[in-house]
């Protein structure tokens, strides 16, 4: 048995599907060919990561900043706390072409929370990067505040409007929290590239089922065509999808 299908088989066994399971795979969003690949560990070539890894990095930061921060911080003290984390995180690294993305996502997530220090009564959120669990799902929530009932979640790119993908990451995000007994009813994606917030429309608890349910049964069928798409170019798999289809003959 191939290592691809020995892993596929124990994430099947442990049937938690990630709201970044769906989205990677389910074709709208992702390419199961490609999901099948990186759970497997394939080896895939070298991309350019940078622009990729920038999301990553940005959540770190958050993650920092909020273990920094006072419980009570006054304005000055977020901009200070805010400005270090950056420096820490961003100044140290040669960014290239993603500097200023970087600049204009972090300088707009300080305005969010400069913000949200006069509306919010209690600034410091319950959760912060945390990984929660329940009998279908696991997923990392990025913010949630119990006396708020809000969840944010941070997108460093353009997010003009909600699609599947968000549909399914905040529906999940809601069925985790409320399973492990923390109350929810805003669910915020704010889009630090442009400053715009979107808010979570409600989602039927028998649609994401329904998306979960497909991915699953794709997967047991062991179905993973490929997704052609613009995000093709950055896969690390682009060669081995190119000719997988074909059958060289000595």
């Amino acid at each position: 048995m191939q290592a691809s299908e020995i892993e596929i088989k124990k994430w099947l066994k442990r049937g938690l599907v990630s709201p970044s399971d769906m989205n990677s795979f389910l074709p709208d969003s992702g390419c199961p060919l490609r999901w099948k690949w990186r759970k497997g560990r394939r080896p895939g070539i070298a991309v350019d990561k940078l622009g990729m890894h920038l999301g990553s990095n940005i959540h770190k930061m958050i993650k920092i900043y909020f273990q920094r921060i006072s419980d009570k911080p006054t304005e000055d003290e977020v901009k200070s706390v805010a400005k270090s984390v950056y420096q820490d995180g961003f100044n140290k690294r040669d960014l290239g072409s993603v500097k200023k993305k970087a600049e204009r996502c972090w300088e707009n997530f300080v305005s969010f929370e400069l913000n949200r220090l006069k509306t919010w009564k209690v600034y410091k959120p319950t959760l912060v990067e945390d990984k929660l669990y329940n009998e279908k799902h696991v997923g990392i929530i990025d913010f949630h505040s119990d006396p708020q009932s809000t969840t944010i979640d941070w997108k460093s790119g353009k997010l003009n409007q909600l699609g599947d993908t968000e549909l399914r990451q905040g529906k999940v995000y809601e069925n985790l929290l409320v399973s492990n007994e923390h109350q929810t009813e805003t669910i915020l994606f704010v889009a630090l590239y442009t400053g715009r917030e979107l808010e979570l429309p409600m989602v039927t608890v028998g649609w994401i089922d329904g998306e979960r349910d497909k991915m699953l049964g794709m997967v047991r069928q062991h179905q993973f065509p490929k997704s052609v798409g613009p995000l093709c170019g950055w896969c690390p798999y682009v060669l081995d999808c190119q000719f997988s289809d074909v059958c060289l003959w000595l």
